[in-house]
């Protein structure tokens, strides 16, 4: 995946995001979280661990950690996105992405 335009490019990591969301969908955690940690891992290496499209797939991740019964994880990530978020407008921000589907 990711050949013509790099696999760190916005498009494929929203892609991948939403493969994984299918997957959690699916019953198919394991191979969710999975996506979920390569697309967070590419995103903090490009855009930082603060930036708002890491954080908001941060706590996808913890979606899908919490279906595998992963909870004291899933509650650790979804609690670090709300703290590096600022808390405030910055974290209801990032819950609105959430809300609205995830990437702007």
């Amino acid at each position: 995946m990711g050949r013509l335009l790099g696999s760190s490019h916005p498009n494929i990591l929203e892609t991948m995001n939403s493969i994984a969301m299918v997957r959690c969908n699916q019953g198919r955690f394991d191979e969710a979280s999975s996506i979920h940690k390569e697309v967070v891992e590419t995103w903090t290496s490009t855009l930082g661990k603060d930036h708002r499209y890491t954080l908001v797939d941060l706590y996808t991740l913890g979606n899908a950690l919490s279906f595998q019964g992963y909870l004291d994880k899933a509650l650790r990530l979804q609690k670090e996105v709300l703290e590096r978020g600022g808390g405030g407008e910055s974290s209801a921000t990032i819950i609105l992405a959430l809300a609205e589907g995830g990437q702007e």
